[in-house]
């Protein structure tokens, strides 16, 4: 009795000051905040990546309570983000309390991130089954469900946008080599595009791409983030995505060169973006002088694997750098060393750098990368 009455204390509190100010200043109603408060802007600066973090480790270790009361205090911050809603109507079913968990679980379908399929077959909401609250929560989302439609899927063109760098004195009259950067997945591109810092003095054009597929809105980063993959786990409708971004890697790099007089033209992808990196190779071997990849896999074989190999032997007289950390725990550095044997066993000419360190691009190991560019 005593955790019931302490969850709903958390559930209030939650929505309260963090600093326990009194009566006024509660966020709770824009009546009694007074804008002019020091330190009324202290909320921006809470990591809210970090109390993710910690949310999740509680939910593997089964640490329910624990994992709701950080929960509660992610969404004081961000009340309509579907992960937190989500896992914290989880965090409920694992305390056994349906009256808690259903409120946040039909919160997080009305965000659209979850389907009614997905609802039904989680092992986390299991502890719901047979209670009256859930079954009549099913029932609504079931109708909401099937107001809302169902999904077509269809290919189609877009506008895309990057983020281009001009090196320092460029002259017009002179040509350039074009670096093309995908970033990781939950990346953008100015994040990936702040890379130019290392690389200026160097005599290229740098330009970095954007994903197109946007991740669901959340506090667990700040700003918006991309994946290349399709979000959706058929099959299907992946070998109907990934062709789109070799399309948009071409279109990018036959635009720019409309523009400006290239000489040669290079991939640069880091983990997700090093995948895609070498998808793009395989459709379009003609367009590229080399690839560079950092943290990245070469997904040969699978069901869902975009790659065949018969499309990326067709590019063996482009060169490969392939650049990983031994310690990256993101992409297991086995799996660097598989896409160099793969790629050598394919006729590729692989250069292979490792060194010390995890998921990252370390700048003396670009720069290293980017010499090798610069003599082929």
């Amino acid at each position: 009795m005593g955790k019931k009455l302490l969850l709903l204390f958390l559930i209030l509190a939650s929505f309260l000051p963090l600093s326990g100010e009194k009566k006024r200043g509660l966020w709770t109603d824009p009546d009694t905040i007074d804008p002019l408060k020091i330190g009324v802007s202290s909320f921006l600066s809470v990591d809210l990546g970090e109390y993710f973090d910690k949310a999740y480790k509680a939910m593997g270790k089964k640490e329910y309570y624990q994992a709701a009361q950080l929960y509660l205090f992610i969404l004081h911050h961000r009340p309509d983000d579907g992960e937190a809603l989500y896992n914290l109507a989880c965090a409920y079913a694992g305390l056994g309390e349906p009256k808690l968990a259903v409120p946040f679980l039909e919160r997080a379908f009305e965000t659209g991130r979850f389907s009614l399929a997905q609802i039904r077959r989680d092992s986390d909401l299991q502890p719901l089954a047979g209670e009256r609250s859930f079954d009549e929560a099913l029932k609504r989302m079931e109708e909401e469900e099937a107001g809302r439609g169902k999904w077509f899927y269809f290919a189609a063109p877009r506008v895309a946008r990057c983020r281009i760098h001009i090196p320092k004195g460029f002259d017009a009259r002179k040509s350039y080599p074009l670096l093309v950067g995908l970033h990781g997945y939950g990346g953008n591109a100015d994040e990936f595009g702040g890379i130019w810092k290392f690389l200026q003095g160097r005599e290229l054009i740098y330009v970095a791409l954007e994903a197109p597929y946007p991740f669901p809105p959340s506090g667990r980063v700040r700003g918006s983030h991309y994946s290349w993959s399709f979000p959706d786990q058929n099959p299907d409708l992946g070998k109907l995505a990934d062709p789109l971004i070799a399309d948009t890697v071409e279109a990018v790099v036959r635009q720019i060169s409309q523009r400006y007089s290239l000489k040669g033209v290079y991939l640069f992808g880091f983990s997700q973006g090093a995948v895609y990196a070498y998808y793009c190779l395989s459709q379009t071997p003609e367009l590229y002088q080399g690839v560079i990849a950092f943290g990245g896999h070469l997904p040969l074989k699978g069901a869902t694997s975009p790659f065949r190999e018969e499309e990326l032997a067709r590019a063996k007289g482009v060169k490969v750098f392939i650049a990983h950390g031994r310690q990256d725990p993101v992409a297991d550095f086995q799996e660097a060393v598989l896409a160099r044997d793969d790629l050598k066993r394919l006729g590729f000419d692989v250069t292979f750098s490792e060194f010390p360190g995890g998921h990252s691009i370390p700048p003396s190991v670009l720069s290293k990368a980017l010499l090798w560019m610069e003599g082929l």
